[in-house]
């Protein structure tokens, strides 16, 4: 494996939350203190488009994610809260139209317009 293309630049740090601390807001430090994640869900979705794949699956993205981490670092545990893939999602989706168009995300009346997704970022 010594040439195989290191896909993790660094290593997933648990920020300090705040007991109480509501889900989008630890997703925000979550994503400051690790931007890096985002950084490989990019390239990962960007690849897939130019596979070719009809579809994409921030799930599918997550998990493998985790397994290609475990392979590099014989089994570490690359700590991703499944809590946090529907901002993920969102996020990606706002990269452009061709990713908006391939990853599905449920409707959360809350956070989101029936035709687009909403400026929950910037809150």
């Amino acid at each position: 494996m010594s040439n195989q293309t290191n896909l993790f630049p660094g290593t997933v740090m648990e920020p300090d939350y705040t007991k109480g601390m509501p889900l989008l807001e630890r997703f925000k430090l979550f994503h400051e203190t690790n931007p890096h994640v985002y950084t490989e869900l990019e390239r990962r979705a960007w690849a897939l488009v130019g596979a070719g794949v009809g579809r994409i699956g921030i799930a599918m993205m997550f998990e493998s994610m985790r397994y290609d981490y475990a392979i590099q670092t014989q089994g570490d545990p690359y700590k991703l809260n499944n809590s946090f893939r529907a901002f993920y999602a969102r996020l990606l989706r706002d990269e452009g139209p061709e990713l908006r168009s391939l990853i599905e995300v449920r409707f959360q009346p809350s956070q989101d317009t029936p035709d687009q997704t909403p400026e929950w970022w910037s809150e």
